[in-house]
């Protein structure tokens, strides 16, 4: 348990660490989400210039219940703190739009108060390896995901088969 100096700095970084790991954004796909992004009636965050090339592609990504949980936690503290711009998240210390390196202070504490290293794209890894073990098809993930190709997923889906697990325990040789 982390001990954060407000409520909307905790709400923050639940929320940005919530966007990653349940609804797959990149950090830059992150830092550059506005208020209006975010639909909660319709479960969906619009993400601006994701990547790819030219600049990146539009795409919707989807709110689990628990992220939109997050979304209504934040957004009910930035109102609290008097923010109103269209940037959705704000650093805390001089209330002006959150930026990458932002992001970086906070994995890097992380990191530092768990003891394991982690990287916020290891959150975007986790997101596309539990639609996996969930058995949501390929490509419906990488719908979800905002990849390009197919490919990317079964690089990501190579981490864990519980198809491939359940067939090893069949595997039987009698050595009598």
């Amino acid at each position: 348990h982390a001990p954060w100096r407000t409520p909307l700095e905790r709400t923050r970084n639940l929320l940005i660490v919530g966007l990653m790991l349940l609804a797959g954004l990149r950090r830059g796909e992150v830092v550059r989400l506005k208020y209006g992004d975010v639909n909660l009636d319709q479960k969906v965050i619009h993400v601006e210039k994701g990547k790819g090339r030219h600049g990146g592609k539009d795409r919707p990504a989807y709110m689990p219940p628990q992220l939109r949980h997050m979304v209504k936690d934040y957004l009910r503290e930035r109102g609290q703190a008097g923010w109103t711009k269209p940037p959705l998240l704000v650093s805390t210390r001089r209330m002006a739009p959150l930026g990458e390196t932002g992001i970086e202070r906070l994995f890097l504490r992380i990191s530092r108060e768990s003891g394991v290293r982690v990287h916020p794209h290891c959150l975007r890894h986790t997101y596309v390896t539990f639609c996996t073990h969930l058995g949501i098809p390929s490509r419906v993930i990488q719908l979800l995901s905002g990849h390009e190709s197919l490919a990317m997923i079964e690089h990501y889906s190579h981490v864990f088969s519980r198809e491939a697990q359940d067939a090893a325990e069949l595997i039987v040789v009698d050595f009598e």
